[in-house]
């Protein structure tokens, strides 16, 4: 984190994630705090000769899709008191989309538990200011 200059642990992960679903790293995560996850770096200069074909074999991008992963508990609560709420409601937020299976309310996947947490943070805030 030092070296990328991100401070936020949430942002991190996100951006590991990212370059991993790119196929620019191979990233395998250890949940042990003791032991620290293996990142392989891809070098595409040794792996083909030939940079056209490279990019016309492989799409590093992908098209439309996002690379959904189901977020730790200690994300959730990262990015729940970054905002200047208790532990209580992310432990809520993240029982509740566990309970349905990381669906949306019309049962189609869920592409990006940040912004259903933003949702959920709107709600909490809006009955915090009618009581």
């Amino acid at each position: 984190m030092n070296l990328s200059k991100i401070k936020s642990l949430a942002t991190y992960h996100k951006c590991i994630r990212e370059l991993h679903c790119a196929g620019f790293i191979i990233y395998s995560p250890n949940y042990n705090s003791y032991i620290g996850s293996l990142i392989e770096i891809i070098d595409f200069e040794s792996e083909v000769k030939d940079k056209n074909k490279l990019f016309q074999n492989q799409n590093l991008l992908p098209k439309e899709e996002t690379c959904f992963y189901v977020p730790m508990i200690d994300e959730v609560e990262l990015y729940f008191t970054e905002r200047n709420l208790l532990p209580v409601e992310a432990d809520q937020f993240y029982s509740f989309y566990q309970s349905i299976n990381w669906k949306l309310c019309n049962k189609k996947p869920m592409k990006c538990w940040q912004s259903a947490a933003r949702n959920w943070i709107s709600k909490v805030k809006k009955y915090q200011t009618i009581i």
